[in-house]
């Protein structure tokens, strides 16, 4: 089986946030023009976005990730179905996106843009997509842990949850292989360990690198850098004001 794929069917087993969507849901209500999201993995958030009778545009680089969002939109109502379009794109191809009156940037991806002159030119992308009255939406975790700590520790995220398709027993661990100080890039790698047998597992390994951003002011430069005006801003998903010890900068930026 291709590694990267069975990765992207694992993945829900690690990424068990929920609490997000309520919130965005609820920010894009109100849009007529339909959704772009952009990393949208596994579909976690794009699907209930499509029930809510919101269209989405929804976009990732992994061809495993999208493969597996796809599954789980034909268990859905034709209706929901008809919402939503995936596509393996890179997050800054949004001109192949249809007219929409907002993008949606959830779960950290502005992060997989490792330098300031990336992140700058992806958030000039989403400006330059909208449309006057358009909005983006932006979540970020600000990140207070030391990578150099953690350098080259396998360490384990998770144990022995069970995958719901296959039966099987999952073990996760992350390891920290590379750090600079200086660009502020981590590159780490998240192996999955699959008990496929009485004594036989097997160990599924996927590698990324991203630019950490050390708090809140750091968020707000690049996107204000980018010409956003932010019109909304919290510290977390129940809508917790924004605060300069925050760990979490969820915003609504508009042109």
């Amino acid at each position: 089986m291709d590694a990267g794929l069975r990765c992207a069917e694992l993945y829900d087993l690690a990424v068990t946030l929920k609490e997000d969507i309520p919130l965005y849901v609820d920010i894009l209500s109100g849009t007529s023009g339909g959704v772009a999201e952009v990393g949208c993995g596994t579909g976690r958030i794009t699907i209930p976005l499509a029930r809510s009778g919101l269209h989405v545009f929804a976009t990732d680089i992994s061809e495993g990730m999208i493969q597996v969002a796809t599954r789980k939109l034909v268990k859905e109502a034709r209706c929901v179905q008809s919402r939503v379009c995936f596509i393996v794109a890179d997050m800054a191809e949004l001109d192949a996106a249809p007219v929409v009156d907002a993008i949606l940037a959830p779960y950290n991806v502005l992060k997989y843009k490792t330098s300031p002159v990336e992140q700058i030119a992806f958030l000039k992308t989403c400006r330059s997509t909208l449309p006057p009255a358009g909005r983006l939406v932006l979540h970020c975790d600000v990140d207070s842990f030391d990578p150099a700590a953690l350098l080259n520790k396998r360490v384990c995220t998770f144990e022995d949850r069970t995958d719901p398709v296959t039966g099987n027993r999952v073990s996760s661990f992350h390891t920290v292989t590379g750090w600079d100080v200086g660009t502020q890039v981590v590159t780490a790698t998240v192996e999955y360990v699959e008990t496929v047998g009485p004594k036989t597992t097997a160990t599924w390994r996927r590698t990324a690198a991203m630019r950490l951003l050390a708090n809140v002011r750091e968020v707000l430069h690049l996107v204000a850098a980018a010409g956003l005006k932010v019109t909304d801003a919290w510290g977390h998903f129940d809508r917790t004001p924004l605060t300069d010890d925050a760990r979490k900068v969820i915003l609504v930026a508009a042109r």
